[in-house]
């Protein structure tokens, strides 16, 4: 089964629907670090449990099970998650050698203004968030 990035909310927020799996940001994540990085941007993994996330001896982000039962208790602010994509779709669109170092750029930018638009949402709620695999 694949998995995806899902923003969760705190206080959940019920009504607020995430149109997309997640799955192609999911699997362009290592690409998109490493443009947040070129471009001197906040990568998006700064919103994950960072336990799930490991690096390989070549560098390239994958993701793995957390060796802890302990629950993850961190949040942030969902400015700061929205300004972080906001940053990262503009530096895609501005730039289409950006996008052409995405396997699937279409989806990929699709999910990303899917996320962005769900942050916003999320920001005019006062809510707190995270990204979270599933």
């Amino acid at each position: 089964m694949s998995r995806g990035i899902y923003p969760f909310f705190d206080p959940p927020l019920p009504t607020l629907r995430f149109y997309s799996d997640g799955k192609a940001v999911l699997e362009h994540l290592a690409v998109l670090e490493d443009l947040a990085a070129v471009q001197g941007l906040v990568p998006l993994s700064t919103f994950m449990d960072p336990r799930k996330l490991s690096e390989d001896e070549r560098g390239a982000l994958s993701i793995r099970a957390p060796n802890t039962d302990d629950a993850w208790e961190q949040w942030f602010a969902v400015e700061a998650g929205s300004n972080a994509i906001e940053a990262l779709l503009n530096a895609l669109w501005k730039d289409d050698s950006l996008q052409a170092s995405l396997q699937d750029a279409p989806r990929v930018l699709e999910e990303l203004e899917f996320l962005a638009a769900t942050l916003r949402t999320g920001k005019l709620r006062s809510s707190r968030f995270r990204f979270e695999l599933y």
